[in-house]
């Protein structure tokens, strides 16, 4: 089976993902298996999962001129397209293979010692980050409150044609559910593992065969 890192993302955020403006996203908690297999050099495959909420987003296609119909571009919808929409499934994927902490480096603005502080990383200035980001100072600033930030770059985004559902994948079931009549599989190592029904609030490690 393949290991995933299935992250949820709002949809006025997804969207600034999916069209190629968004290049890093910012999270507070990451887990800890996908900094070890970075550090041992690894590629972690990351799913992108359009939450519920509105905005809703819509695929849009175009045919060509040999009649071959082809994902041209997403946009917001006014209405329920149905079929169309992507809010609530998974619409594409990236690779992840380097994460770096957000920091605030003290500065002087003035002749007089007065300081102020402004975001940066190990590689990026804090012009770079809001422009990768799609966000703004006071943005970043409201979402981090205490504790880490970590921007997590987005490399060899592929879109979907077709997105996929929740149940396309699985997930460990924990201990405490064994036995419980859960419908499961079991792998040759004895683990169990159930299909996904619901969606993480930030992330989660999933599976596929």
């Amino acid at each position: 089976m393949k290991r995933y890192l299935l992250i949820s993302v709002q949809p006025q955020h997804l969207i600034n993902i999916l069209t190629g403006k968004k290049s890093i996203e910012l999270r507070k908690m990451i887990p800890k298996w996908v900094f070890e297999a970075i550090k041992n050099g690894e590629t972690v495959i990351c799913l992108l999962y359009c939450t519920k909420s509105k905005p809703l987003i819509y695929q849009d296609y175009a045919t060509n001129e040999d009649g071959y119909t082809y994902l041209s571009g997403f946009g917001i919808a006014s209405y329920n397209k149905e079929a169309c929409i992507i809010n609530g499934k998974i619409v594409g994927q990236f690779e992840l293979n380097q994460i770096e902490e957000i920091e605030l480096e003290e500065y002087n603005i003035s002749w007089d010692d007065i300081s102020d502080y402004r975001l940066m990383t190990d590689t990026l200035s804090e012009n770079e980050i809001l422009e990768k980001s799609c966000l703004t100072e006071s943005e970043i600033n409201y979402y981090w409150g205490d504790g880490k930030l970590f921007a997590m770059f987005i490399k060899n985004l592929k879109v979907y044609d077709n997105p996929n559902k929740l149940m396309d994948y699985i997930t460990k079931l924990p201990v405490k559910e064994y036995g419980l009549g859960t419908l499961c599989e079991v792998d040759l190592n004895n683990n169990f593992y159930k299909r996904l029904v619901k969606a993480p609030q930030n992330m989660m490690e999933v599976w596929s065969h």
